[in-house]
């Protein structure tokens, strides 16, 4: 059986809305460069909020979120025109007047505040930005650590004394397991305690298993617990066949 770690959900996670910042903030980057050259050759005039209506739409996770529309009507040349526009405050209501710009060869063609949404896109893309590169750099740092100790490191035998359940975390639903190992130096009688990183498999078959552990030998507080060690050795119990 291959250990699933947590970590690699996380590195998933972490691509993922890394990927939905960059996009965020590529929008808000654009609707800017829009908004400025529509800017540059606008007219402003006065609008009457005429309707506002919303709708709700929930996720995968049950959460709702509230969505609005807001209808403005305006007057440009002695025409009347009635058209939706571009972004919602909580400061708004229906008969409130509100400056909008519009474009002078195409009065329909109709922007309130441009820099609002720019601001939001781009806000939001530096929220998702800074979380998806926080977990996917710090996994790429602890891989390399974990890399560095498995070549360079001591190893030592632990063995596996508890399996811990993760109650403070979900992954896609389930609470991931950590294993909790003890090494013995007989030569000292020193006993050190170490934890495993987060998988996502059931490894509560584990406990008594011995159990490789990769130190630092010049700091044993820097460790790695290799549970593909366990599982190599339970497949390669199973390829025995004891007739005695």
């Amino acid at each position: 059986m291959k250990i699933k770690s947590a970590s690699g959900v996380t590195n998933i996670i972490g691509v993922i809305f890394l990927l939905v910042g960059i996009v965020e903030i590529i929008i808000g980057v654009g609707m800017y460069v829009s908004n400025k050259q529509f800017e540059a050759n606008a007219e402003k005039t006065m609008a009457v909020i005429t309707d506002i209506d919303s709708y709700r739409t929930v996720d995968s996770d049950g959460d709702s979120t509230t969505h609005y529309n807001v209808y403005i009507e305006y007057e440009v040349d002695g025409n009347t025109y009635n058209r939706k526009l571009n972004y919602y405050t909580s400061s708004m209501y229906e008969g409130k007047e509100i400056e909008v710009m519009y474009n002078p060869a195409n009065p329909a063609d109709v922007r309130g505040e441009t820099n609002l949404a720019t601001i939001i896109f781009v806000f939001i893309g530096l929220i998702f930005g800074a979380i998806g590169g926080s977990l996917f750099f710090t996994n790429v740092v602890a891989g390399s650590k974990r890399k560095k100790l498995m070549q360079n490191g001591e190893r030592l035998t632990g063995t596996i004394t508890d399996i811990i359940t993760v109650t403070n975390v979900r992954i896609n639903g389930r609470h991931p397991y950590k294993a909790e190992c003890e090494v013995v130096d007989y030569l000292t009688g020193e006993k050190y305690l170490y934890s495993s990183k987060q998988v996502t498999n059931d490894i509560t078959y584990m406990v008594g298993s011995a159990v490789d552990v990769y130190v630092d030998p010049n700091d044993k507080s820097k460790y790695y617990v290799d549970l593909e060690s366990v599982v190599a050795e339970e497949y390669s119990d199973t390829m025995v066949h004891d007739y005695r």
